[in-house]
Parts: structure tokens; C-alpha cells; sequence
């Protein structure tokens, strides 16, 4: 009896064959890159030649429309058993793009929309920071305070996943509001002064998904860079679902691992 996961939509077959397509290439260098500690870039580059970049963005952007979490997991396994590390790396890029479309689809998802154009034209990379030492998700420390037009933020991100070539962070952050300090999320470009991507990451056998540090010094972003809103501390339904969304996805890496440890 066949037990291997398959994918039940048509977009989904179509990211599991690039997965296992890009798996054979990319295990022939996975353990250079983790000796090395070096990230993967020309896996990303090979990816976004082939499409598989973009498989969670919906089709109207120009990405590949697979919207079944099982299918991108299954994907998300596939290519694990060729190279771990940069199953990981693209699993949070593409929990972040579904972020943004669950956001597109509420009342006010005008600008979510207009941002999932940009990374579709554009085939730009996203890094999702929302860790922090001695805290949790919900009582994030790195701070935005206010500025002209605009926010500092100041603070120190972990588990910085995909950072080396993240064309844009999104940053949980509180921010210093009126009423107290509100939850939110801060759209950083890559190049912002202030954003300091740190070469820190060394745990065995993942040294290639780039998850050092994120350090913001007075890093300042535009009014319109801080989105989203709630009081700080205490949880939100859709903090929730993007957390369970993506660590849903994260699991089928492990399967993956475990899945080429027993074939070697």
C-alpha cells in the first residue's frame, strides 16, 4: 500500500512535481551550504525561474493559485528530503504571502491587494519576524514610536528566517498609540536604514534557511507601513490563524526529513 502524500488539486500536482524536480538538484549542494553555513541563493533563484516561488500567491498576481494547505505542504515535504533547509526558508515566505491574502479578502483589504501586485510583479522574497528572546507572540517588544509621518522602530527580532534575501520584512511590533500600546505589523523594504540583517545562525543541519537575527535601530517606515491593529497582549483570531496556517505547512518539512532518513 502507497502511503506518500499526493496533492489533490491541479495547481498543487503542479507545485509537487517542481518540488521534486528542484529536490534533486538542490540536495547535490545541501550539505555544502550547511557546513558552510551559507545561504542558498541560487535555490531561490532556481525557484523563481521555474514559478514555485510564488505558488501560494493567487493566480491574478501571477503566481501558481495553490490555495490547498495540504498541497502546499505536501510541496513543502517534497522538497525537504533534497534540502531541508530551504523547505523551511520558502515555507515562511509562503506562509506570509497567505497572510496577506486572507487579508486582501476582509473589508479592508484594498492596500493587501495592491501589496500582493507588488510581489507578484516583482517576485519579491517576504521574511516574517515575529520572535522575540523572553517573550511571546502576543507581547512583541520591538517598539514603533512615533515620528514625523511616520514610526521609529527599535527592537530585536529572532529566527529570522529567509532574512539573507528578504526583499521585505513584516515585523509584529507595538506600537506606542494614544490609548495605549496597540499590536501591529510594520512593512519593512529591504535597505531601510535603520534594518540590520544579522550573520548569527549556526544550528546543525538548518545553517542554510538564513534564520539569524533582525536587529531595527531607529529604523523608520512611513505612516502607511504600519498596518493591521490590536491591543497588545491579548491574542487576535487572525494572529491565531496566520500561526496555525503556517506551522500546519512547517510540519510536512519534518515528514520530509524523515521521509529521506528512511529511503538513505
Amino acid at each position: 500500500m502507497d502511503l506518500e502524500l499526493q496533492a489533490l488539486t491541479e495547481p498543487g500536482r503542479r507545485l509537487v512535481a517542481l518540488a521534486e524536480e528542484h529536490a534533486v538538484d538542490f540536495a547535490t549542494r545541501a550539505e555544502q551550504h550547511d557546513r558552510e553555513g551559507s545561504f542558498p541563493k541560487e535555490n531561490f533563484e532556481a525557484m523563481r525561474e521555474s514559478g514555485m516561488l510564488m505558488a501560494s500567491l493567487p493566480a491574478e498576481y501571477g503566481g501558481m493559485g495553490v490555495d490547498s494547505l495540504h498541497d502546499l505542504g505536501v510541496g513543502i515535504g517534497r522538497l525537504a528530503r533534497g534540502d531541508a533547509s530551504t523547505a523551511i526558508a520558502l515555507n515562511m515566505h509562503y506562509a506570509s504571502i497567505g497572510g496577506t491574502v486572507r487579508i486582501s479578502k476582509g473589508q479592508n483589504g484594498a492596500a493587501a491587494a495592491a501589496f500582493l501586485q507588488v510581489i507578484g510583479d516583482n517576485s519579491w522574497i517576504i521574511a516574517n519576524l515575529v520572535t522575540e528572546a523572553g517573550t511571546d507572540f502576543q507581547h512583541p517588544m520591538t517598539e514603533a514610536t512615533p515620528a514625523e509621518n511616520g514610526w521609529l522602530l527599535n527592537g530585536r527580532k529572532i529566527f529570522g528566517t529567509v532574512s539573507p534575501i528578504a526583499n521585505v520584512f513584516f515585523v509584529t511590533v507595538r506600537a506606542k498609540e494614544s490609548d495605549g500600546y496597540q499590536t501591529r505589523t510594520a512593512v519593512v523594504i529591504r535597505g531601510a536604514q535603520g534594518l540590520n540583517i544579522q550573520d548569527n545562525w549556526d544550528a546543525l543541519g538548518m545553517r542554510g534557511s538564513g534564520s539569524g537575527d533582525v536587529v531595527f535601530e531607529d529604523c523608520f517606515i512611513p505612516d502607511a507601513a504600519l498596518v493591521g491593529g490590536g491591543e497588545w497582549g491579548v491574542r487576535s483570531d487572525g494572529n491565531t490563524e496566520g500561526l496555525i496556517t503556517g506551522e500546519s505547512t512547517l510540519i510536512f518539512a519534518f515528514l520530509g526529513i524523515a521521509e529521506a532518513a528512511q529511503e538513505h
